[in-house]
């Protein structure tokens, strides 16, 4: 039997001298050389905020026009997130991926973890990355560095991290709720609400708001995990509960929307529907946007659920509307992106994908983004530019 001898030395270093030349590729982890102090007061995550909202304070200058769709190594996430320039995110097989918003092929990416699909969470330059991984739930990732710092072992989770300056509050699939130190992992805290958790968190007037998937509402105390309030709706949540002003709106599976005092818990207003509704609510607290599963679109007053218009778009919603201070953005089931006039409902444009539209826009700078199926990335920005 003859061995042969291959000098790898030279390959080795071949590698290190491509990796280096290389800023962006897959040699390089991603990385964001700032400062941590200018985002350690603003938290990063799905839906906007903690409250879920789903609203940008922005005025989009329409028409639109597409200038870039690329491909990616797995489907993003429901929520592209956005700091300093870059556009980042995490897919639904495990990888996190940071761009620059100006150029979506400068980027970096890595495998962190088999997957999930939470959008990660941003603050002082730290991700907080759920999983649905029965070995790891949690995995923290400082975006300075390029590098794990700790993980939490066990705990699958659907639901994108809480992080404040006390603690990280982290839900698992199974109904645990944690409240962890953000620089170690060591736990404050840890309560179980006695049904699953597949949706995330809100956050507001400090306190915690979770929904399970056997219907009830509770309100905890982020200090110490007791519950303040819980409130039956009967039905599981089609998302997470949005928090606004000094309420709460919840979405159930079998048609109802209810607005919930969030002191302690009383029903202010409902009104149900004759179709299931598949997303949570948007809104910026003037209005409510609610897509039903049956391709209508209807916007509601915050105050009263008075009935403001209704809209038929391209099918059913794919993820929750995006609200701005001119538009309504939905990406749709049958492969469509539509824009609405936030003022009456009316279509302004509709463009048609190749793919399902999989994630709520995200609006930065003059761009819009979104994702669609199977693993892809599309840029719009005004017809002027």
């Amino acid at each position: 039997m003859r061995i042969y001898r291959i000098n790898i030395r030279p390959i080795i270093v071949n590698l290190l001298v491509l990796c280096s030349l290389w800023t962006f590729g897959s040699c390089a982890k991603p990385r964001l050389d700032m400062n941590p102090q200018q985002v350690q007061s603003v938290a990063y995550t799905g839906a906007v905020n903690y409250g879920r909202q789903n609203y940008i304070p922005l005025t989009i200058p329409l028409p639109l026009k597409k200038t870039d769709d690329r491909s990616l190594k797995g489907l993003p996430t429901a929520n592209l997130l956005q700091v300093n320039g870059h556009l980042f995110f995490s897919t639904q097989n495990g990888y996190l991926y940071l761009m620059q918003a100006s150029d979506i092929y400068e980027e970096t990416n890595t495998r962190i973890s088999k997957g999930g699909q939470a959008c990660p969470t941003l603050y002082r330059l730290k991700l907080f990355i759920p999983s649905e991984e029965e070995r790891t739930g949690l995995y923290v990732y400082n975006l300075k560095e390029g590098n794990i710092e700790w993980q939490l072992e066990g705990q699958p989770s659907l639901a994108s991290p809480v992080v404040n300056d006390s603690a990280i509050f982290h839900a698992g699939i199974h109904g645990d709720i944690f409240s962890l130190n953000t620089e170690t992992g060591e736990m404050y805290w840890h309560t179980n609400i006695g049904e699953n958790l597949r949706a995330s968190l809100a956050f507001g007037k400090g306190r915690l708001y979770a929904g399970g998937d056997e219907g009830t509402l509770r309100c905890i105390n982020p200090t110490d995990g007791s519950l303040i309030w819980d409130r039956p709706l009967n039905a599981a949540l089609s998302g997470s509960p949005v928090f606004c002003r000094d309420r709460l709106l919840a979405a159930t599976y079998t048609g109802t929307v209810y607005s919930i005092d969030y002191l302690n818990g009383d029903i202010l207003n409902s009104m149900s529907f004759d179709v299931p509704l598949y997303t949570q609510a948007s809104t910026d607290g003037r209005i409510i946007v609610i897509p039903l599963s049956d391709g209508r679109i209807q916007a509601y007053r915050f105050e009263n659920l008075n009935p403001l218009w209704s809209a038929d778009i391209p099918g059913p919603a794919g993820a929750p509307a995006l609200i701005t201070d001119n538009c309504i953005m939905v990406g749709t089931t049958r492969k469509h992106f539509t824009i609405l006039d936030r003022n009456d409902g009316r279509i302004i444009q509709d463009f048609e994908l190749e793919g399902r539209p999989r994630s709520t826009a995200l609006v930065f700078g003059n761009k819009v983004f979104l994702s669609y199926e199977y693993k892809n990335l599309i840029v719009y920005a005004s017809e002027k530019d």
